[in-house]
């Protein structure tokens, strides 16, 4: 009897635990088919849309309107995700670019032109000058006042060596706003290049005119002042730059070089040691050191 009784309970146990195995499973199966049919019925996943979201940002994912995705294609790349910021400018680009002869909007004209522009310091910043530059080409064609451009379009031309091309967009930059000092900077720079070095420091006069606390507009008028051997205002402009960028290293090996041209060894061999010390992977640290070696050997030859 006892043996009857443990066999009928654990026939109940059994039938028991078959009952909430089919019970689970039709939850289980239940649960599928509601998440299948929720699925079917969401909108399809913009990928830029998806690549503006922060981790972890829940759904839906919502496409957002193009002068909304251009904004953040341009808050993308300020937060070094360039890739994310890409394709965002990418995709306002393919809806807004209009077919042959159809006609854009003051509003859609400006949305295109900062995705284009963007899209063109993505490039530039990949060193894929030609997309760059026909990227900054056609932000100019749809905005061909604004200044920004052509100073853009003019880095790449003069990463290019194109300098005469180069200057002549700086200088459109210029006509265009002619109170942004980095323009004049730039052009100097270009000027430099060609060893136009008083057309330079015209330049960098005119930087500093605006913005007198502007370090590169001294350090490269410096540069052009050590070309053109005025070099105690060569030492004044090297020495302001300092003082606004005391952790500058190239400032020091510009400054050293030129006190070796001024006949000051010892101030020279100062600066280029601090150069060295400050920047150890200095990619013409043989140089620098071939420098300080000639230095000692005449200070030693002359103490004889």
């Amino acid at each position: 009897m006892h043996h009857q009784n443990q066999r009928s309970s654990q026939s109940i146990s059994r039938q028991h635990s078959w009952s909430i195995a089919y019970f689970l499973a039709g939850l289980m199966l239940l649960t599928c088919l509601l998440v299948i049919t929720l699925g079917s019925q969401r909108p399809s996943a913009n990928p830029a849309a998806a690549a503006m979201l922060p981790t972890g940002t829940p759904g839906p994912f919502v496409t957002p309107d193009s002068d909304t995705l251009a904004e953040h294609a341009r808050l993308l790349y300020q937060a070094e995700r360039p890739l994310a910021a890409f394709n965002a400018a990418q995709t306002v680009i393919t809806r807004l670019e209009p077919e042959e002869d159809t006609p854009l909007n003051t509003f859609e004209t400006a949305t295109l032109f900062r995705a284009y522009f963007l899209r063109g310091q993505i490039y530039f910043d990949r060193e894929e000058y030609a997309a760059a530059l026909a990227d900054f080409g056609r932000a100019i064609e749809l905005q061909p006042e604004i200044a920004e451009a052509y100073a853009a379009r003019a880095d790449v031309l003069r990463a290019q060596d194109n300098l005469e091309d180069a200057l002549l967009d700086y200088t459109r930059a210029i006509e265009y706003d002619n109170s942004e000092p980095a323009y004049y900077v730039a052009r100097g720079r270009a000027y430099i290049q060609l060893c136009t070095y008083r057309l330079a420091i015209i330049d960098f006069n005119d930087a500093l005119a605006f913005n007198d606390t502007y370090a590169d507009a001294y350090y490269y008028r410096g540069i052009a002042n050590t070309a053109i051997e005025d070099y105690e205002a060569a030492i004044e402009d090297f020495a302001m730059a300092l003082d606004l960028t005391p952790d500058n290293a190239r400032i020091y090996r510009e400054r050293g070089f030129t006190y070796l041209a001024a006949d000051d060894p010892e101030s020279a061999r100062t600066d280029l040691l601090i150069y060295l010390e400050r920047a150890p992977d200095a990619p013409d640290r043989a140089e620098v050191e071939a420098a300080l070696a000639k230095i000692d050997a005449e200070a030693g030859a002359d103490s004889e």
